[in-house]
């Protein structure tokens, strides 16, 4: 195999990872029924689908400028990083609505949630990089003074 040839697999094939990895950072792996979590960046909402009937089947509101989304370990409840609040929303999973909303250090971008689901990291965009961590017990952060912005990648 020619050395393009090969470059335009090893592309295609990090591609189709990338997609995947998007994938599965849209599904609650530990609830009981698969759904796809779409954020109207755009917009207000969260859709909800079935990837099943491709329908939406629930739709989150009142979350303007939503940019990332999470789940907790058990799959109870979503979080969602909201731009124009420079917040953390909290979602309850199956009434898909609002129960916590969470003040961040700045512009919130990626979120990632520990294993045991006791913090939520969420990356700031700013210069330098901010991480603010999120004590989903009591709903207090703090903030991570980091020397670059930050680039998060989910285990």
């Amino acid at each position: 195999m020619s050395t393009t040839a090969m470059r335009g697999y090893c592309g295609r094939l990090s591609q189709v990872w990338f997609l995947l990895g998007l994938l599965l950072m849209a599904l609650p792996l530990s609830a009981k029924t698969f759904r796809i979590y779409v954020t109207n960046h755009a917009g207000d909402t969260v859709d909800v689908i079935d990837p099943a009937t491709n329908k939406i089947v629930q739709v989150i509101e009142g979350v303007e400028v939503p940019h990332d989304v999470s789940f907790s370990p058990d799959g109870s409840r979503v979080y969602l990083s909201i731009e124009s609040e420079n917040g953390l929303d909290v979602v309850d999973r199956k009434t898909g609505k609002i129960i916590k909303k969470v003040a961040l250090s700045g512009r919130p971008n990626t979120i990632a949630v520990t294993k045991d689901g006791g913090r939520v990291f969420v990356g700031i965009r700013s210069r330098p990089g901010v991480l603010d961590v999120v004590d989903t017990r009591s709903s207090r952060g703090s903030r991570v003074s980091l020397t670059q912005a930050p680039s998060m990648t989910f285990p």
